[in-house]
């Protein structure tokens, strides 16, 4: 089954200005790694913006990809997960914050690589989109890579994810938007959650 993804680039030159691209891409071999999807956190503010994110869009992320038969890797970094994010029987957990990188690196290609279909394409989900998971792209395509480049096309789903704010930036939630930026500029491309099931309800042989 192929399904078509309209991937969001954000281009740096004469215009800056964002690109789609409609990218047919086998639905098999697709994977969801959510990251530090936790019900804790220090600064209240943020884990606030974090469960108001968890309720409204991650919950039918997880819905969408589990009936769709995406497998999910949890990234939890020692964290615990929240009720909603809890991984299910089946559902592979690693955690990157016990293991060095390499090790990670090694854990994650083999697993990756064992699915019935061989995974192609990462979907990104999680929280903070300006610390672990902007550093969670980043590690998929500098240290997962090998000499031919990256390994893996990675996708952010850009309202699956919020930033951890400054006083300045939290009314706008400018952070998230600067982080999303960075990601769709030089880590990946991004995908809204409706995007993502359309195309997955309208996928075609």
């Amino acid at each position: 089954m192929n399904i078509t993804l309209p991937l969001r680039n954000y281009g740096v030159g004469g215009e800056n200005t964002y690109t789609t691209s409609k990218t047919r891409m086998r639905r098999d071999g697709i994977c969801l790694i959510l990251v530090d999807a936790w019900d804790w956190h220090i600064n209240s503010t943020y884990l606030e913006a974090v469960m108001e994110n968890q309720n409204a869009m991650l919950r039918p992320l997880l819905a969408t990809c589990r009936s769709g038969g995406i497998p999910i890797i949890h990234t939890p970094s020692l964290g615990t997960p929240s009720a909603i994010a809890k991984p299910l029987p089946g559902e592979t957990i690693i955690d990157p914050a016990l293991l060095d990188y390499f090790t990670v690196r090694d854990a994650l290609d083999a697993h990756l690589q064992s699915l019935r279909v061989p995974a192609h394409t990462l979907l990104f989900a999680g929280y903070s989109s300006n610390f672990c998971l902007l550093r969670a792209m980043i590690f998929m395509r500098t240290v997962m890579a090998d000499s031919g480049g990256s390994k893996y096309r990675t996708i952010l789903i850009r309202d699956c994810t919020v930033a951890l704010e400054t006083p300045e930036s939290a009314p706008g939630r400018w952070c998230n938007y600067v982080a999303i930026n960075m990601m769709e500029q030089q880590w990946g491309s991004s995908i809204t959650l409706a995007e993502l099931q359309k195309a997955l309800g309208e996928h075609t042989s």
